[in-house]
């Protein structure tokens, strides 16, 4: 299976510099399953994407029966020293659309939604996901906004998959104005 993600690093340098994109991936049980490295140079205030390209073996692909989830840590060293650190969620898993239906890493997938409006508190949040999962629903379908990353990763280890719509406000077109008033939505598949 082929590993490939991009890091997009913003720079609030002053001047241009070399650095040194470090990462690790854990797997679900946490252990480490490969690590890499890639010299890039960032120029004053600007942002970049650095890539990543790995041939992994024996990937545990996510899915909403079964949401294996890998770490990514990532550092920045510049001259010697480790400057910046993060680490992000992630799962590996392959869409595709037909006339037939979904396919999540090759098998047909029936989605059962439910209209998701998000609580403030992530504790309500968590019994609903786990009283979701455990009634056999799989696509949340959230309106009016974006919602937190949080909700999303929360999601991500649950299993579901998430059903988003966002305001499309559009000033540049003809009657984009009345867009601003009475937003049109246009929706986002979030696998």
């Amino acid at each position: 299976d082929r590993f490939n993600f991009g890091v997009i690093v913003k720079s609030h340098l002053l001047n241009p510099k070399q650095v040194t994109v470090y990462y690790d991936l854990y797997g679900p049980d946490s252990t480490l399953v490969r690590s890499g490295k890639r010299d890039a140079r960032f120029e004053m205030r600007l942002e970049d994407t650095v890539r990543f390209f790995e041939n992994i073996p024996n990937i545990e692909s996510w899915s909403h029966e079964s949401p294996k989830l890998y770490t990514v840590a990532l550092r920045i060293q510049h001259e010697g020293r480790f400057t910046d650190y993060t680490t992000l969620k992630i799962g590996f898993r392959d869409v595709q659309f037909s006339d037939k239906g979904i396919t999540i890493n090759g098998r047909p997938v029936e989605l059962r939604a439910i209209d998701y409006l998000c609580p403030d508190d992530e504790a309500t949040l968590c019994n609903d996901l786990l009283k979701f999962r455990m009634a056999g629903i799989n696509l949340l379908r959230v309106e009016r906004y974006p919602q937190s990353k949080r909700f999303y990763d929360l999601c991500d280890q649950y299993g579901m998959v998430v059903w988003a719509e966002f305001p499309y406000i559009s000033e540049h077109l003809p009657n984009g104005r009345a867009n601003t008033i009475s937003p049109v939505s246009y929706t986002h598949l979030t696998l």
